[in-house]
């Protein structure tokens, strides 16, 4: 009975309601989404500079209860997920701002404008260019959502090549202003200290940051991935390299972080490892990082605004690349890429800071980056002229 209850709801949200709701007039209001229910990226930082230029002005944003305790200030209206109301606001307000797809197949409306920051340069193919590994409902999704967006945010020139093929974008649509999370890497003097207190971390401490993607089955993720990267090794090696004492912040997947247990971690590394996973969004991390160790996630291409130290630790790079596929090979990359424990550690054995520091900027200069720490400011104005 459940089922079929959720199965009629889901066919009037999609198929009845807008039918009618589509006649209904425009007003001057604004839905955020992230992350199809999420607080946070650079939606957020759009929603937050809107209401600081014009305090009046009706912010609604779209929230999932079960993704995540939602926390908005109280200038904003959430808006349950799958709701009559939130189908209602797509259909009637005059301003939406994503940076993923439209919880429904949707089709803009005359006189709307639909603003897409998306949610980070690709290494791994996305939408159309890997069309051969993704669901067809979610490319049936992408066909109708992305010939609904009226702007498109640029971030560098390495993501307008690929986003001619991946999403089919009119390039008249583009803006190349930058992606507005990324501001704050781009502040000659951020406000980290709150960040450090709250870790009750030194400002002399040297932070290193591990940010792992999301592994298909759940018991690759977490603690499995923080003991193949063996942090007591990092630690030893990158404290005798800089003189300084370091510690080791963890910050996984969503989904994954909520199975995280901080006093197991304590047990096993002794307090220098913490995870970071639900109490800070990753730009804010990024802040206090000065050296990162990824893999395939975008978060590298952010970080590499600040011109500090990568390594991509790939252990299992052959099942991922066969699952997804990558625009770019390893041995293009001036980042260095390891496959193993043991290759990490050899590397970083040898290598300078000032090495993994120089390997950045080169990766900087390939990317054609187009930000300058005011696309926040300029996306806003895409919304308000």
């Amino acid at each position: 009975m459940v089922a079929f209850y959720l199965k009629v709801k889901k066919f009037v949200l999609r198929n009845i309601l807008p039918l009618m709701f589509r006649w209904l007039p425009l007003k001057k209001r604004y839905l955020f989404s992230s992350f199809y229910g999420l607080y946070n990226d650079s939606p957020k930082l759009i929603s937050e500079r809107l209401h600081d230029e014009q305090p009046d002005l009706k912010i609604y944003w779209i929230y999932d209860n079960q993704k995540t305790r939602q926390v908005f200030p109280e200038y904003v209206q959430p808006v349950a997920i799958n709701s009559v109301l939130s189908i209602y606001l797509l259909w009637t307000s005059k301003y939406l701002i994503d940076n993923s797809q439209k919880q429904i197949v949707y089709q803009l409306r005359k006189d709307q404008i639909y603003l897409q920051t998306w949610h980070g340069t690709p290494l791994k193919r996305i939408e159309f260019d890997a069309s051969d590994k993704l669901p067809k409902h979610y490319l049936n999704y992408s066909v109708v959502d992305n010939a609904s967006v009226t702007f498109l945010l640029i971030g560098n020139q390495y993501s307008e090549e690929i986003y001619r093929s991946a999403f089919g974008i009119d390039p008249n649509k583009y803006r190349q202003i930058g992606i507005p999370r990324n501001d704050s890497l781009l502040e000659s003097n951020p406000q980290v200290n709150n960040s450090l207190n709250d870790l009750n971390i030194t400002t002399d401490t040297f932070i290193i940051t591990y940010a792992p993607t999301f592994r298909n089955k759940l018991n690759e993720n977490g603690l499995r991935q923080l003991d193949l990267l063996n942090p007591k090794k990092i630690i030893a090696i990158m404290e005798k390299k800089t003189g300084k004492k370091c510690v080791l912040l963890t910050h996984f997947h969503p989904n994954v972080g909520k199975m995280i247990d901080q006093n197991e971690i304590n047990q096993r590394f002794s307090r220098n490892v913490i995870d970071v996973t639900t109490r800070f969004e990753m730009q804010e991390i990024l802040q206090v990082t000065d050296f990162l160790i990824t893999d395939y996630s975008s978060v590298f291409f952010d970080y590499a605004l600040k011109n500090k130290p990568i390594v991509l630790f790939m252990y299992d790079y052959a099942n991922y690349v066969k699952e997804r596929g990558m625009y770019l090979k390893l041995d293009k990359l001036p980042i260095k890429s390891v496959k193993s424990p043991d290759e990490l550690s050899a590397f970083l054995k040898r290598a300078t800071v000032d090495d993994l520091m120089l390997r950045t900027r080169v990766l900087n200069q390939s990317l054609g980056s187009f930000e300058h720490g005011t696309a926040t400011r300029d996306a806003v104005r895409l919304l308000i002229e």
